[in-house]
């Protein structure tokens, strides 16, 4: 569905949901066409918009409905809250609970909403709408300063807008950057700030109000989110505030009932650079709840590395040690264990949910050394914790050698204590020899004849190395117009069957196979032009004995000629690479028999209880376009003699 909010540019565009809605938030910007980036100066404020889950889930038409505050130009960011659902509940409510910023003066208040109701009954409303600072509850929202040194040319227009709300059991935490100190005599930094209210009291209530702020560190967008056993993480990326250096992405585990502190106790994500070059801070990230684990989440963020450049990252953290690190092997390169060659190799690779991981290390050798945490592979490189890896194996750097004829992959994870993993690996088949695919033959299908021809392409193919992953039918018509169908096929399919349009030179078509196998190699089978013609009369078409005409629209041609003496015949010859016969089945209709270039192929019996037009009796096919000669003779079956030439179907070529 689409849900349009009008002529204006969104921006920060967020979803909450709970057991029976869904909200969708954004903030909206004057669109003028007269203005060189499309927008224009006004603010046009903050927008909610709800829609049920029963109305989004049935198909039908989706009802939407506008709940924003009212003067929408004087709130910024409204986050809807991620509902989580208690300990031992599969449901969070119907409520849903919103944070976001009042704007007094430049910048403003922290409000306090929830949204009740139906869509689709017209009932939604956002009921509660508290201005917690004007209030007395919490200290008003400050804008970070213009120096985070992780980007050279400040910050990028980061601002103190709330990045993320959850709520559980009345309780609702909030985040935003701000403004705060380590000491009344420093600086002032940049920081997460994370508020925790008690949503259960009118107004809504401060708890804790806490400044994520260190010595010489900026801290910043930050995340909250809760694991399944009631705890809070809080995520944020952090800088050093005096030098330009990479960014850290770092969680902070708080156990239900606990003071959120930071320190010793924060959780390293992953270390890397800002995801862009210019002055932008980059997107936000989400704290996702795992849910086979009570404690572990996953924490999804944008960072940049070496190898893939501004990716999302996801690493799943817990709060503590609880087991070795390892991982596995989700897949290899495409899945198949195959590859044409040793370049651009790839793995999707994931840490067990045992301890947080602070580095995957990959190589192409099996050597390992010595090290506090236990052996590392020595030529190897290093990447975020779950991550895909591609790369290119023959390179020496990492013990890859060239040209091989298969590659062995080994990787481990260390964990941010030290601790290495035992390496695992997994085989990667080189296959460089692309499969075989015979040029496709041209036949027709027996059965009822209309305006279309039924025709079946056929082929052969075989891959002596990965095997064959599938095909791709081509198939363009040429004339009288041009027009072009494709097929993706499976692996053991080896004909696919057509109607197709008819008639003299008019309709031209030229179809081709192409063949690949599990390594990605591909081979494209020559191409076969061809068209198809109704043949009722022609010069190559000589009647031997008596044969009469019957006219009727019911015949492939308005008409059809017919016999009833044994040895009666009619022959044909043709220059082409298909023949059928057409004729009509009925009680009354004998046998008859096929010859194809002097030799007998077949003897047909054309009878039917019911009287059935425009059939299709007989057909051959071959591999090229050759000179061939077809008769039907006619056997005089006792009772039953008649048979009827419909006409003659070729294929053929321009």
């Amino acid at each position: 569905y689409r849900l349009s909010i009008g002529d204006a540019w969104s921006d920060s565009i967020r979803i909450g949901v709970s057991d029976n809605k869904v909200v969708l938030a954004t903030n909206r910007w004057d669109l003028d066409a007269g203005q060189p980036d499309c927008l224009g100066a006004p603010y046009e404020g903050a927008k909610l918009r709800v829609v049920d889950w029963d109305d989004l889930l049935d198909g039908g038409t989706l009802t939407s409905k506008d709940v924003s505050p009212a003067s929408s130009t004087n709130y910024f960011n409204f986050v809807p809250a991620t509902n989580v659902p208690t300990a031992g509940s599969t449901t969070s409510g119907n409520t849903l609970y919103l944070a976001g910023e009042k704007l007094s003066g430049t910048w403003g208040h922290v409000v306090f909403g929830t949204i009740t109701g139906s869509a689709k009954s017209g009932s939604a409303a956002l009921v509660r709408n508290e201005d917690l600072t004007a209030a007395g509850k919490v200290s008003l929202l400050s804008a970070p300063p213009d120096t985070i040194a992780a980007f050279s040319s400040g910050n990028g227009g980061l601002d103190q807008r709330i990045t993320s709300a959850t709520y559980r059991s009345g309780r609702l935490w909030m985040a935003s950057t701000g403004s705060c100190k380590v000491t009344e005599d420093t600086a002032f930094r940049a920081c997460a700030r994370y508020i925790h209210l008690n949503t259960s009291v009118t107004p809504a209530t401060n708890l804790e109000s806490v400044n994520m702020v260190e010595l010489e560190r900026d801290t910043f967008l930050p995340q909250v989110g809760f694991s399944r056993d009631g705890g809070a993480y809080f995520a944020m990326a952090a800088s050093s505030a005096v030098a330009h250096e990479p960014i850290d992405e770092l969680a902070t585990y708080r156990a239900s009932g606990q003071p959120l502190v930071g320190g010793e106790l924060e959780v390293p994500i992953w270390e890397g650079q800002q995801p862009f070059d210019l002055d932008y801070f980059g997107g936000t990230g989400s704290i996702i709840a795992v849910p086979n684990d009570s404690r572990a989440v996953v924490a999804v963020y944008t960072a940049t590395a070496e190898q893939l450049q501004s990716m999302p990252w996801a690493t799943q953290i817990r709060g503590g040690q609880t087991g070795s690190p390892g991982g596995s092997f989700w897949k290899v390169d495409n899945g198949t264990g195959f590859k044409f060659n040793a370049s651009g190799v790839g793995a999707i690779l994931r840490p067990l949910p045992t301890s947080p991981i602070k580095a995957m290390r990959y190589s192409a050798a099996p050597d390992v050394e010595a090290t506090a945490g236990g052996p590392r592979l020595v030529l190897g490189i290093d990447l975020p914790s779950m991550a895909r890896f591609s790369g290119n194996f023959d390179d020496p750097a990492i013990g890859g050698v060239p040209d091989p004829s298969s590659i062995t992959m080994y990787v481990q994870w260390q964990t941010w204590d030290g601790t290495w993993s035992t390496p695992i690996s997994a085989s990667v088949v080189i296959d460089d020899v692309a499969p075989t695919v015979s040029q496709p033959t041209i036949a027709f299908t027996t059965g009822s004849i209309g305006p279309k021809l039924p025709i079946k392409v056929s082929w052969t193919a075989s891959d002596a190395i990965s095997g064959l992953a599938g095909f791709t039918y081509i198939e363009d018509r040429q004339e009288p117009t041009s027009a072009q169908y494709t097929a993706n096929l499976s692996a053991a399919t080896r004909s696919v069957t057509r109607s197709l349009a008819y008639g003299g030179s008019t309709y031209q078509y030229y179809v081709q196979v192409s063949g690949r196998d599990l390594a990605g190699n591909s081979h494209t089978a020559p191409g076969v032009p061809v068209s198809f013609s109704s043949v009722p009369s022609s010069v190559n078409i000589t009647f031997t004995k008596t044969w009469s005409t019957s006219t009727s629209s019911a015949y492939l041609g308005g008409s059809t000629r017919y016999a009833t003496a044994a040895g009666a015949t009619v022959t044909y010859t043709f220059t082409g690479r298909a023949i059928g016969f057409v004729s009509t089945k009925a009680a009354n209709r004998g046998k008859a028999e096929v010859w194809i270039d002097g030799v007998k192929r077949a003897t047909i019996d054309l009878y039917s209880a019911t009287t059935r037009y425009r059939q299709l009796v007989f057909q051959t096919s071959w591999t090229g376009v050759g000179a061939h000669k077809i008769m039907i003779k006619v056997l005089g079956t006792s009772g039953r003699p008649r048979v009827d030439f419909d006409t003659f179907l070729k294929a053929w070529q321009v």
